[in-house]
């Protein structure tokens, strides 16, 4: 006859703790529910799994935009320049005229 290895550890515990079965029974409760509250943990947070995955991928997106050196220099004075910077706004009723 073949026994499972959970079977077999649970009568050794048993034997040597000869406990009363009210007390085997409190302890026994309490790794059930310790399981089934473990297991439901794992199925909430494993919902999460592709949104982690989706994260890490636009993290390493915005590293690699962050890393990369623009072609062009903002602090540099050459390169052209306009030669006015003359900005005409007029309002006249609902409508405003940019020009």
């Amino acid at each position: 006859m073949c026994l499972p290895v959970a079977e077999i550890a649970s009568k050794c515990v048993i034997s040597d703790m000869n406990l009363q079965p009210s007390v085997l029974f409190l302890f026994t409760s309490r790794v059930l529910i310790a399981i089934i509250f473990g297991a439901f943990a794992i199925g909430q947070n494993s919902s999460f799994a592709p949104d982690y995955a989706e994260a890490k991928m636009s993290a390493s997106r915005m590293f690699a935009l962050l890393d990369k050196v623009p072609t062009i220099d903002a602090y540099s004075d050459e390169g052209h320049k306009p030669v006015s910077t003359k900005l005409v706004v007029r309002y006249s009723d609902d409508e405003i005229e940019m020009g």
